[in-house]
């Protein structure tokens, strides 16, 4: 019976590290960013992104990457906006004004 135990033992201290490692490097659903993006933008009215991620060099590291546009209604006109969201965290890194 103890042999079963120290192999059991054995068996989850080899692939609880493993099952840990995969759940943090695994990119999010985009749906996830999108909701974001509701959050810290009042009206919007449009958003694109693209489901694949991509690799970009920012702050020296290549980072996977989501890209996409959003579109928030003002006053009277549209203000648009590109957004660059880390693929592992949905943490929108970067937005410009187009």
């Amino acid at each position: 019976m103890t042999k079963y135990i120290k192999i059991l033992i054995a068996f989850l201290v080899i692939s609880i590290p493993f099952f840990i490692w995969f759940k943090k490097h695994r990119p999010i659903h985009p749906q996830e960013i999108i909701n974001q993006l509701h959050i810290q933008f009042e009206n919007v009215s449009f958003i694109s992104i693209d489901y694949q991620t991509s690799t970009r060099k920012l702050l020296g590291m290549n980072c996977e990457v989501y890209t996409g546009a959003l579109h928030v209604k003002k006053a009277k006109d549209t203000e648009r906006y590109q957004f660059i969201a880390d693929a592992f965290t949905g943490e929108i890194i970067e937005i410009t004004s187009l």
